[in-house]
């Protein structure tokens, strides 16, 4: 699914934060509510945004928005998910709210393979091509046997595109690689709370870590388009705790919005290539640095996008363009 972006919208973002700052309290200096104690309807956007903002990797932080801040923020996400001058606020506040990975888009690149090849983004991999998994928590809208047979399906799956993979299910949660967990809210161990039926729909730790999170308010269902499809998202976490990061390639499994169901998922050449490079790299076909798509980036370096500024969203869209083949 692609939006588009209103170009001048960073700009009404800009106003919106500003005359909010000034206008969000009274001359008491309390915060002004509504009738049914909620912050009026500016207040709401920009907070929502705000949150948006930080929680994906575009800001840093909740308190340091600055209004040069807040535009290369929004036009970080303008570039990633190729937006363009036709969409209007409502379609803006419709895809905060897509059903997505908790998982950041943009992140803090450590380690020497931690680098964007073509145009997945790749993390360290395991020191290993062999892999037990377990279901620490099991979810409660389907049956534990119905949960491991999608499980199977799922590694089975990225196995088909890279057979140098193994994945094997064990009873031992503690000795397991990578353990599934249906949680709710804020829990044990994790620094990122859930939040109820909302856009989350479960997050994943990378390599060597192994854990698998889904949030357990949400309805998970097999074999239909009825809530969300816990094959669908247990191939994209999968993907993650394996060592790939979001793609922002139209019809990649690792998109961090959620694909739906159709009956038939496949991976994307580009979650092919990232997969193996990771674990078989010999296999690799077309590793080069490429641009995602020539015209466009030829556009954003005339707009400037290949400074410092965009570095870390310009390496996944235009790395040739900008110079940043590793």
């Amino acid at each position: 699914m692609k939006i588009s972006v209103v170009l001048s919208f960073a700009l009404l973002f800009v106003f919106f934060a500003l005359t909010q700052s000034k206008n969000s309290k009274d001359k008491k200096g309390k915060d002004k509510q509504n009738g049914n104690g909620k912050q009026n309807g500016n207040g709401w956007k920009i907070g929502k945004w705000k949150k948006f903002l930080v929680q994906y990797g575009y800001a840093s932080s909740m308190n340091s928005f600055s209004p040069h801040e807040i535009k290369l923020a929004v036009t970080k996400l303008r570039i990633l998910f190729q937006f363009d001058n036709t969409t209007t606020d409502e379609d803006l506040a419709k895809f905060i709210e897509l059903p997505r990975c908790g998982n950041k888009d943009i992140k803090e690149k450590k380690g020497k393979n931690s680098k964007r090849v073509r145009r997945y983004d790749l993390n360290p991999a395991w020191r290993k091509p062999s892999f037990t998994y377990a279901f620490e928590k099991y979810s409660s809208d389907l049956t534990v046997a119905q949960q491991h047979s999608i499980a199977a399906q799922a590694f089975q799956l990225w196995k088909n595109s890279v057979p140098e993979l193994d994945f094997a299910h064990t009873q031992n949660v503690v000795e397991a690689d990578i353990k599934f967990s249906f949680e709710i809210n804020s829990h044990t161990g994790c620094a990122q709370a859930f939040d109820g039926t909302g856009p989350i729909l479960a997050h994943a730790y990378y390599p060597e870590d192994g854990r698998v999170h889904l949030d357990d308010d949400e309805l998970f269902t097999d074999q239909t388009s009825v809530g969300m499809n816990l094959y669908t998202v247990l191939v994209h976490e999968i993907g993650h705790a394996l060592g790939l990061g979001h793609s922002f390639v139209s019809g990649a499994v690792m998109n961090p919005v959620y694909q739906g169901y159709n009956g038939v998922l496949t991976l994307h050449e580009d979650d092919i290539n990232g997969m193996r490079l990771l674990y078989a790299p010999t296999t690799a076909s077309d590793p080069t640095c490429v641009d995602q798509d020539p015209s466009l980036c030829a556009l954003y370096n005339a707009q400037g996008y290949c400074h410092p500024d965009y570095a870390d969203v310009m390496i996944e869209t235009c790395p040739q363009t900008c110079n940043l083949c590793q």
